[in-house]
């Protein structure tokens, strides 16, 4: 079990002597947290009151991987708790002030709790999303008159009340008794995204003696407080039974990735800077003119997109299926332009379906309800594709028409010529099936800027247009070393003037030459650098690791298990 944890504080209390800011960032929590001493806290300012609130939402944590996962872990119900750290009490003669009143929730009349000064502990009153609450007649041992309290609530969420939308973690009020008592507020809704939320307040009475309105800590006295706390949750829907929505889509990036909400894996789509994503072959089992969509989107970094540069953690959008200006299944949206092409940007997308039954394209809680949701993955970055074979510089050959400069990052699938005297630009090179550099007179390739050693061809052209022989070999197997130096007079354990040869053909076949026999051989890149490569011999599988290759000359790391016997080695060949 974890606990993902939040603090706020009303910027008036210190731990240890340091001050608590008004809210910090979002946390977990284990079993650890309990049986622990914390503090010791203080005011700021001795002359008020202090209080921080913590809400601690649970949830199983089955993969053990420390966080909270959406899509396969489920939160339980939220527990907030206010701590208040009170002002002194005056020196000067304050009358002790005692009060109670009733609180009663709209949705029942059974649902009432009494706010009452003399109670240490909290009372909590239980409210459905639209609810009012009615505030009681006052009862109190002094003048009404000049009675007041300071209200200090804290929102473990963001909630709609008859003032608008609260996304502030704390509000402080100053309420006179003659305006606040008998008294009906709301609705209080929660938004779609909400499942519940816990208002916590103190409420903290005080004699305004000179009538101002306001507290005076040098005249004028707090009084022992109340506190209540009420939780809103969302409806059981009583009304409609809600049907089971699935649906499906084909999402497109750098290349279509098929979506489903009935799917338990969360998909990663690869999306090159400046490329937009293309939503397709979009079907569900419900009729798409009343499917709607809920989307929570959190992006790691900045990202720029067709509504502009974005800055946000994160946002929610609505989206219908199949409205005049808005196909959910058939549109494009983007493109996505990394502001800095070296930082990729992760964005995370959950879609949550709902059947919106009035058609006023908003998610009414009282009759419609969430279906499955859907999370997937965009990887924006700044690497490139090549979409058809074609010189390097001709922006027709690359994804999203950009020829690559030296921040790109580039991945070839198709025959590649990079033209005369030209030279062409990258990151780095990775090869997909079939992909192929060819360099014509004067070419080359620079890799990540100055200095660096140009390519003047790729590896599999190196690879396959020579024959290659021992220069230098160092190896051990069975604790035997073997050393190798071509044209050494001392010190070679073994010759191979005339043995241990390969060639390499560009099907994926070979021979290897030992001591005038000669062998077929299998063979291919294991890695899409094409550093690794993979030699079958007989029942003897030989890896190659760290591959460096020139015109003139082969390098890598060995090793094998050979008829039983470990082989390791660090071998350099040179063109026979």
């Amino acid at each position: 079990m974890r606990f993902l944890t939040k603090w706020t504080s009303n910027g008036n209390v210190a731990e240890r002597g340091i001050p608590l800011p008004v809210s910090r960032p979002d946390g977990v929590s284990d079993l650890s947290y309990f049986s622990n001493s914390y503090g010791s806290y203080s005011r700021i300012n001795p002359a008020i009151s202090g209080f921080t609130s913590q809400t601690m939402t649970p949830f199983i944590d089955a993969n053990n991987n420390g966080q909270f996962d959406e899509a396969s872990e489920c939160i339980g119900a939220p527990v907030l708790i206010t701590f208040v750290i009170n002002a002194p009490v005056s020196t000067t003669n304050c009358t002790d002030v005692t009060f109670s009143y009733v609180v009663t929730s709209s949705s029942s009349t059974t649902n009432l709790v009494t706010v009452a000064n003399t109670n240490p502990s909290s009372s909590t009153i239980q409210m459905t999303s639209g609810d009012y609450f009615q505030v009681g007649a006052l009862t109190t041992n002094t003048s009404v008159a000049a009675l007041r309290f300071i209200e200090n609530v804290a929102f473990s969420g963001p909630v709609i009340t008859d003032m608008g939308l609260i996304t502030a973690p704390l509000l402080t009020f100053n309420t006179s008794a003659g305006t606040y008592f008998n008294r009906t507020y709301g609705p209080y809704m929660l938004p779609e995204s909400s499942i519940s939320v816990v208002l916590s307040s103190t409420i903290t009475p005080y004699l305004d003696l000179n009538f101002d309105g306001q507290y005076n800590a040098g005249t004028e006295c707090l009084g022992k407080p109340a506190y209540l706390v009420y939780q809103i949750k969302r409806p059981v829907s009583t009304t409609i039974a809600c049907a089971d929505v699935t649906f499906s889509y084909t999402l497109t990036g750098n290349t279509p990735v098929p979506l489903s909400n009935t799917s338990p894996v969360s998909p990663t789509i690869i999306l090159g800077s400046g490329g937009s994503l293309q939503f397709s072959q979009g079907t569900s089992n419900v009729p798409l003119n009343n499917l709607r969509f809920l989307e929570k989107v959190t992006y790691s970094s900045p990202v720029i997109t067709d509504i502009g540069l974005i800055t946000a953690a994160s946002l929610t959008f609505s989206s219908g299926a199949n409205t005049v200006n808005n196909r959910y299944f058939d549109r494009s949206v983007g493109p996505f332009v990394l502001p800095d092409p070296a930082v990729t940007v992760v964005i995370s997308v959950t879609a949550i379906p709902y059947i919106d039954l009035n058609g006023d394209q908003q998610y009414n809680p009282d009759n419609e309800c969430f279906g499955k949701s859907l999370t997937y993955v965009l990887v924006c970055n700044n690497a490139l594709f090549t979409v058809q074979s074609g010189p390097w510089n001709s922006p027709s050959i690359w994804l999203w028409g950009r020829v690559p400069d030296l921040s790109t990052p580039v991945t070839i699938s198709h025959t590649v010529t990079v033209p005369n005297y030209v030279a062409g630009q990258a990151k780095q090179v990775s090869y997909g099936p079939g992909g192929r550099i060819l360099f014509q007179k004067g070419s080359l390739l620079r890799l990540g800027g100055e200095p660096c050693n140009p390519m003047t061809a790729d590896p599999h052209t190196l690879l396959t247009q020579n024959t290659w022989q021992v220069d230098e070999l160092r190896s051990m197997s069975n604790n035997v070393i073997d050393y190798y130096k071509r044209g050494a007079t001392t010190g070679n354990t073994s010759n191979y003037d005339n043995s241990n040869i390969y060639r390499f053909f560009v099907d994926g076949t070979g021979e290897y030459t030992n001591d005038g026999i000669v062998k077929p051989i299998t063979w291919n890149f294991v890695n899409a650098e094409r550093t690794k490569v993979r030699i079958t011999e007989s029942a003897t599988t030989y890896n190659w690791e760290n591959l460096i290759l020139t015109p003139f000359s082969l390098e890598y790391t060995e090793y094998a298990n050979r008829n039983g016997s470990n082989l390791l080695g660090q071998i350099r060949r040179t063109v026979r």
